[in-house]
């Protein structure tokens, strides 16, 4: 068996289409020793959900193509990745957001702009939860 089979590293599907921030978050999360792809928009996050089956989507609700909650919907309701946790990481935190947020399906919501610490602790969180 190789290595890459016996230690497999987890997966962090960053769903956001500003470049800048992906890179913000994927620096935030360093710490975590995982692997990290992006997607710059809904249906390709959607599209990358799918094929990789990630341990972890940070997901914004400002996206092109497909919204984020469209997004959040669909992967709730598809089989394969229902069971995947959801970080949503979004500007748009007007008040109740996070509770209808976490209604429609997310494990977790954070406002932008963020404290990249609390994102660390609230990613870290939901991949102990993955563990098993």
């Amino acid at each position: 068996m190789s290595a890459e089979a016996t230690e497999k590293r987890k997966l962090i599907l960053i769903v956001e289409d500003v470049e800048s921030t992906r890179e913000v978050i994927e620096l935030s999360l360093r710490d975590l020793g995982t692997d990290f792809r992006h997607a710059g928009n809904g249906l390709e996050g959607l599209r990358l959900a799918a094929e990789l089956l990630p341990d972890l989507i940070v997901l914004d609700l400002a996206l092109p193509k497909v919204k984020g909650d469209e997004v959040l919907r669909v992967l709730r309701t598809d089989p394969a990745t229902k069971e995947v946790p959801v970080l949503v990481v979004t500007a748009h935190g007007q008040s109740g957001m996070a509770r209808t947020v976490i209604d429609m399906g997310a494990d977790a919501f954070m406002e932008k702009p963020f404290l990249p610490v609390e994102l660390l602790a609230a990613a870290h969180e939901l991949l102990k939860r993955r563990t098993g």
